[in-house]
């Protein structure tokens, strides 16, 4: 499971205008959305990672392994793949395997939520931090300021020979961050 800060830039004259907006800026890429369906490609590493878990559930019943390369396992091949997937596959005319999907395929996420993890992350003129607000008064300085600060500070950690910060956010120079919801 991957997590990451996206800024979404809508027009509203309300918080609630603004919430909808931004559900709607970001419905287009909602792993949930079904789309019409098309035809999907399995690549080979995919197609050989799925024979290697069905050879390992073979194993257990103590039944002969699956060989993609064997002529006579073919069907066998594609019965424990479509298995594995939950949908019908097929062999198409240059050997690749292929199903019918209706999962979008421009979906990034599976939900989201105003701040989460990074709650406050705009901060605003006269020192409040937000996670909406109006563009004229997030303070863009401020933020470039401490990310300039942050990214220098991990730089001179690992030029000093360190591990980086990953996930230690009171490694550096500046000031350590406050919990989340409290301003600085």
């Amino acid at each position: 499971m991957s997590h990451y800060n996206v800024h979404v830039v809508v027009s509203g004259d309300t918080q609630a205008e603004a919430d909808y907006a931004v559900e709607d800026a970001l419905a287009p890429y909602s792993q949930h959305l079904e789309v019409e369906p098309y035809a999907e490609e399995l690549s080979q590493p995919d197609v050989e990672w799925i024979v290697e878990q069905a050879n390992l559930q073979r194993l257990e019943r103590q039944e002969s392994l699956l060989d993609p390369a064997r002529p006579s396992d073919t069907g066998e091949v594609l019965a424990a793949v479509s298995e594995w997937i939950g949908l019908p596959v097929t062999r198409g005319p240059e050997g690749t395997l292929t199903y019918t999907s209706m999962t979008n395929p421009d979906g990034r996420w599976d939900y989201w939520v105003t701040g989460g993890r990074w709650q406050g992350a705009f901060a605003l003129r006269g020192g409040y931090r937000s996670d909406l607000a109006r563009v004229g008064d997030v303070d863009l300085s401020l933020m470039r300021d401490r990310a300039a600060a942050a990214a220098g500070a991990k730089f001179d950690c690992l030029s000093a020979g360190g591990r980086g910060t990953r996930g230690r956010a009171d490694v550096g120079t500046g000031p350590r961050p406050l919990p989340h919801g409290q301003g600085r």
